[in-house]
């Protein structure tokens, strides 16, 4: 049997710089506050994500993005053991999305 438990999560942030400043009419931006969202299965595989929170787009912001993930995602995520990616695809369904 596969391990596909998570067996540790990080999370990073960061702020890469633009080469130029980047406007428009409801912000200005001189770099990008991405987060990187790293997991590590039991059997050593290692994905990740990344998202750009931006308020004005989707009324989120980077803190509130990482609370999501600590507070309502990982803790679903961490008790879920698929054996395939059929059982992966059923738990990203019944992930709260909002």
């Amino acid at each position: 049997m596969i391990n596909t438990q998570i067996a540790k999560m990080t999370l990073h942030r960061l702020a890469l710089p633009f080469r130029g400043k980047f406007r428009h009419a409801t912000a200005e931006r001189s770099a990008g506050d991405n987060i990187i969202l790293q997991l590590e299965l039991g059997n050593g595989q290692v994905g990740y994500g990344e998202t750009l929170a931006r308020p004005y787009v989707t009324g989120e912001t980077p803190d509130s993005v990482v609370e999501s993930i600590q507070r309502v995602f990982l803790p679903i995520l961490m008790e879920t053991k698929p054996e395939g990616f059929g059982e992966v695809i059923e738990l990203l369904e019944r992930l709260p999305f909002t």
